[in-house]
């Protein structure tokens, strides 16, 4: 099933990354695409640790009060309870690396990145869902 969700999900976000005006934060493992007035303001200056950080698109989007629309995934999905995470007063850190294109040139970066935990978001999802009011729509599309 996870496969499943994950090919999913596949189909949707990347056509969404290729279409006209969409922009892509410049980070190896956790980029995010936007599109729209807001989209570079959101996109731009994506630290490389944490990525789902207080600089981070994440953390923008919830300064803006932005809504999650979960398109064939479940809470387990739910990329925006990482940030739940790294306002943790002490998260575990892991050494992480990418290929990244720094100063035009491909290289190999270290940096330190949390040790981000799914495992426990569609229990967090439900109990969120039994107190307050969600819009489901019906299945959308694909």
């Amino acid at each position: 099933m996870i496969k499943h969700q994950q090919e999913k999900w596949e189909r949707l976000r990347k056509p969404f990354r290729h279409y006209p005006q969409v922009l892509r934060s410049y980070h190896p493992e956790v980029s995010f695409s936007a599109r729209g007035k807001m989209a570079n303001m959101i996109v731009e200056k994506h630290p490389l640790s944490p990525g789902f950080g207080k600089d981070s698109p994440l953390q923008r989007l919830y300064d803006l009060n932005a809504h999650v629309l979960l398109l064939g995934v479940s809470y387990d999905h739910c990329t925006c309870m990482h940030l739940a995470e790294v306002w943790q007063e002490c998260p575990q850190w892991y050494t992480n690396g990418a290929a990244i294109i720094e100063n035009g040139k491909r290289v190999w970066k270290e940096f330190l990145e949390i040790a981000y935990d799914d495992s426990d978001f569609l229990d967090i999802g439900q109990a969120y869902e039994s107190q307050i009011s969600i819009s489901k729509l019906e299945p959308v599309g694909l």
